[in-house]
């Protein structure tokens, strides 16, 4: 049972970790998008390779959280099944 509560810990913090990504793609896709009408830009910002950055941090959480939920479910089967 301790196992699970850690697992389920684990899945918390990964399941920020990809809202968190989400969220800072979003904001800036927003910025870039914005940046083209508005004259101020954030200096020495290149909004593509931070994006693409982003991205991929994102596919790295995501791919942690689903690891851990098979982790639980395969633990969850084995405390069904004993």
């Amino acid at each position: 049972m301790n196992a699970l509560k850690q697992i389920k810990q684990e899945i918390e913090i990964a399941d920020l970790n990809v809202r968190y990504y989400d969220d800072h793609i979003k904001l800036f896709q927003d910025i870039k998008r914005k940046s083209k009408s508005y004259t101020y830009t954030i200096p020495d910002c290149d909004y593509d390779s931070t994006i693409t950055e982003d991205m991929v941090q994102r596919f790295r959480a995501y791919e942690r959280l689903r690891m851990l939920l098979y982790q639980k479910f395969a633990l969850e089967d084995s405390i069904i099944n004993d």
